[in-house]
């Protein structure tokens, strides 16, 4: 101001964030204002001196002036501000006018004048809301143009009062019954509340360069159109598998199967991790019944004559007392429906199953018996009168606790069945882990 010195410095915008209210914290009330108060220059002296170099402080102003706009020009509505009372972000709903059309020659010469083609609307408070945006589609014809609002999905023309006017920010006249208030009332201003929806990014285009707007005629012999075309079409492919990819990763579910023989390989109580036989990956909307075809093209039903009917399904479930259960899943039913929450740490969730196999096979080979009393069971044919046990024994000679298998029977039945005879099922599953050496021979004299 006192002397002779200038300095300034070069800036390349990507848009314009524009006040809607001044430092004072007065309301600006237009576009134009807000670019005026953008603008303006402000005067630094006292402790705020400007350092002029070996003029040393001195009174300056300092402000900031356009070389010149580009094309499109982008502007940001600062409606989120910090407000220094409430020591909390606060949303200004205040109104502001922006323009069709805004001329720009006073800002910068040769600026002209730019045509408003975009409007992003905020409809909400500071911590939640919803964007949506105006369009503006130049038609046939001067001055004539269609507005279109695009919200998520949905797509719809409006008019120009609904896209520009109705964005302006400010207040909305309330609904009250007439006939309800005081006559004072009535008498004074209308009650009114904040429009919580209002423009917060614009777009202008240049009127003299609009035709960027266009989009250019592609012709499909052209090879440099030719080339972009295929590679949109390979890139579309090619996000459209992996879109596929990624609904069947969440449709599917890691099964581990476990037979009768692999829990007879399990010493103690229940173990963190109980054993399988085999993993296979399969979508949680199957049925059990696709589950088990699976099941025996795979080892070991694939090797051995075993018969779907007389094969039963059960999942295992983790109780929140901690206990591990075995329950059993009809084949009908899809898998989703027996599905327990997964590990965290699993891009897929898991389950296991028991494929438990009818009583006349081998639990170890699931070679069927040759002997003439040999029964199997329609196992498919499950219901709520029958039970299946998963049978522990002691060997207090060993002191080792081994799994003798799955035993089931009718609910009514005496747990003797199972326990008395020479050739019962308790005696034969404990011939087993004998001839294994894995448990001590119970006396002769043994009374279960």
């Amino acid at each position: 101001v006192d002397v002779d010195y200038c300095s300034q410095r070069n800036e390349t915008f990507y848009d314009l964030q524009l006040n809607v209210k001044d430092e004072s914290g007065a309301e600006i009330t237009s576009l134009e204002d807000s670019l005026k108060d953008f603008v303006r220059e402000e005067i630094l002296e006292g402790d705020n001196a400007y350092d002029a170099e070996s003029h040393g402080k001195q009174r300056a102003r300092k402000g900031i002036r356009f070389k010149r706009f580009p094309p499109v020009l982008y502007i940001q509505l600062k409606r989120f501000m910090f407000d220094i009372e409430k020591m909390d972000m606060n949303k200004l709903n205040s109104k502001m006018e922006f323009p069709l059309i805004l001329d720009l020659e006073a800002f910068s010469k040769g600026s002209g004048k730019y045509m408003l083609h975009t409007v992003i609307v905020h409809s909400g408070g500071v911590s939640s809301g919803h964007y949506y945006t105006f369009v503006r589609l130049p038609q046939e014809g001067e001055g004539k143009s269609q507005w279109i609002k695009f919200d998520d999905e949905v797509v719809t023309f409006c008019s120009e009062q609904a896209a520009v006017e109705d964005n302006y920010g400010g207040e909305d006249l309330s609904i009250v019954n007439y006939f309800e208030q005081p006559q004072a009332l009535l008498c004074e201003n209308w009650p009114c509340g904040q429009r919580i929806h209002n423009a917060y990014m614009l777009s202008y285009v240049r009127i003299d360069e609009k035709d960027l707007l266009t989009p250019p005629v592609l012709s499909l012999e052209d090879p440099k159109y030719k080339a972009l075309i295929e590679r949109c079409t390979r890139e579309a492919k090619l996000a459209e598998e992996r879109r596929r990819e990624r609904v069947q990763r969440m449709n599917r579910i890691e099964v581990r199967l476990t037979f009768e023989r692999d829990l007879m390989k399990m010493k103690g109580f229940w173990p963190d991790d109980v054993p399988g036989s085999q993993t296979m990956k399969i979508d949680r909307e199957e049925s059990g019944e696709v589950l088990l075809r699976e099941a025996m093209d795979m080892e070991p039903l694939r090797e051995q004559p075993v018969s779907e009917e007389h094969v039963a399904l059960f999942v295992l479930t983790h109780r929140k007392t901690r206990q591990v259960r075995y329950k059993h899943m009809p084949q009908q039913d899809p898998l989703k429906w027996h599905m327990q929450g997964g590990h965290p740490n699993l891009s897929e969730p898991q389950m296991s199953i028991l494929v438990m196999v009818s009583q006349g096979y081998d639990p170890l080979t699931l070679v069927p018996g040759t002997e003439q009393d040999v029964v199997f069971h329609d196992l498919a044919e499950w219901t709520e009168e029958l039970i299946m046990l998963v049978v522990k024994y002691f060997c207090p000679v060993k002191q080792v606790i081994v799994t003798l298998g799955c035993y089931y029977a009718q609910l009514a039945d005496p747990l003797k069945v199972m326990l008395d005879a020479e050739d019962s099922w308790l005696s034969q599953r404990l011939q087993i882990f004998v001839q294994q050496g894995e448990v001590a021979a119970p006396p002769a004299n043994t009374i279960w």
